[in-house]
């Protein structure tokens, strides 16, 4: 029996009601997406393990677009019967989606690494417009989940999908996007804060900073003797435990509010994909926003 506290059939746009939605539905299955959150991270901890260079801000990347696609196949079984199949959607992932899934990723991270460094270059203060092009595209892994088509890669009318459902209400994604960016990430920066206020870099640093402020080159290497502390396998670890536990908060986030802003043009392609009545049509054409 569905949970109608917790299980409702209303798809909210506005921030704080699907905030709110996210995190009801964090802590009803919280075990079973602490689970899949840390689950699907391990094979990326392995590739860490593997090399040397520092790449946690792309791992972390790579995690979430998945973990994005692996929460929104959650929450058909969640609806109608009130559970997740956190085994059976890992398998489900791997088997049916997963070659897509790194396509988009990599579309993904090569728009954002590219307009970023464009916009970078020109001033670090407008390097928030080079996020834009991306933006079009955070909803081409759940238009792939939605389209469910049986090949290797199905790639070309999810993103175009994504493009055109942003594209009806650009302005309120992007500002959503970013608050929601921004509350998911507060743990880790006031995890940060802690850490480094512990560290004896940091007093170095301070101290220098107080006693010799125009001593530039004493400055600058303590600096860099105060980032390089961030490289300790304590603050490595922790980083990744908080990334796991409140990451599932924004994949939620972002599935609702891709599922609010698609039945506002597709209440039934909606309804159909989390079982609350029968299918008619193709998931496909459900899925087109033009």
């Amino acid at each position: 029996m569905q949970n109608e506290s917790i299980i409702t059939t209303e798809f909210p746009v506005s921030f704080w009601r699907i905030l709110g939605k996210s995190f009801r539905f964090f802590k009803h299955s919280f075990t079973q997406y602490l689970f899949l959150s840390f689950i699907s991270y391990l094979p990326f901890l392995l590739f860490d393990l593997l090399i040397s260079s520092y790449t946690i801000d792309i791992i972390e990347f790579f995690h979430g677009n998945f973990l994005d696609i692996i929460v929104f196949l959650t929450l058909p079984t969640l609806f109608m019967q009130n559970r997740v199949f956190s085994l059976a959607t890992i398998q489900l992932f791997l088997q049916r989606f997963f070659a897509s899934a790194v396509a988009i990723s990599f579309i993904q991270l090569g728009t954002l690494l590219l307009f970023t460094l464009i916009f970078s270059q020109i001033s670090p203060g407008i390097i928030l417009i080079g996020m834009i092009p991306y933006i079009y595209l955070i909803f081409a892994g759940f238009f792939l989940i939605m389209e469910n088509a049986p090949k290797v890669f199905s790639v070309r009318m999810n993103v175009i999908n994504s493009i055109r459902l942003v594209r009806t209400r650009f302005l309120v994604i992007f500002m959503q996007y970013l608050v929601i960016t921004l509350i998911i990430v507060l743990p880790f920066l006031f995890f940060s804060m802690w850490y480094m206020t512990g560290q004896p870099e940091f007093a170095a640093f301070e101290e220098v900073y107080l006693n010799e402020p125009d001593n530039n080159a004493l400055i600058s290497q303590k600096l860099v003797e105060l980032v390089n502390s961030f490289n300790k396998p304590g603050f490595k670890w922790s980083r990744i435990g908080i990334h796991v536990l409140f990451r599932p908060v924004k994949s939620l986030f972002l599935a609702f509010l891709f599922l609010g802003l698609l039945y506002q043009f597709n209440p039934q392609g909606v309804r159909r994909y989390l079982g609350l009545e029968t299918p008619e049509e193709s998931p496909v054409e459900d899925a087109d926003v033009s």
